[in-house]
């Protein structure tokens, strides 16, 4: 008999934290509260601000190029503006006809 009880004993699920009810995600109190907590607050899509696309800068350097500025040398997809050079939009319209800044 003493066998019979303890096996019995094993393939029983123990009343635990959950309770009967089952896991936390059975309904009931805390299964109930547990749902509505995961889903988060409602959100309107009507009130969401839409969102801006990135702005690309005018002016960047050529893939495989570098460019040397006031900043510095500026590598190849940094962008550059008619301020970073001594000439200003000479300068940049020159490396621009030049293939060493594109024009986005």
């Amino acid at each position: 008999m003493k066998n019979e009880e303890s096996t019995a004993a094993i393939n029983e699920p123990a009343a635990g934290p959950a309770g009967p009810a089952g896991p936390a995600g059975a309904a009931g109190p805390a299964g109930a509260a547990g749902a509505a907590g995961a889903a988060g607050p409602a959100t309107d899509a009507a009130s969401a601000k839409p969102v801006k696309a990135e702005k690309k800068p005018p002016f960047t350097v050529c893939m495989g190029k570098g460019v040397t500025t006031r900043r510095g040398v500026r590598p190849d997809g940094d962008a550059v503006t008619a301020k970073d050079f001594e000439g200003g939009k000479d300068t940049l319209a020159t490396l621009v006809k030049s293939g060493h800044v594109d024009k986005n």
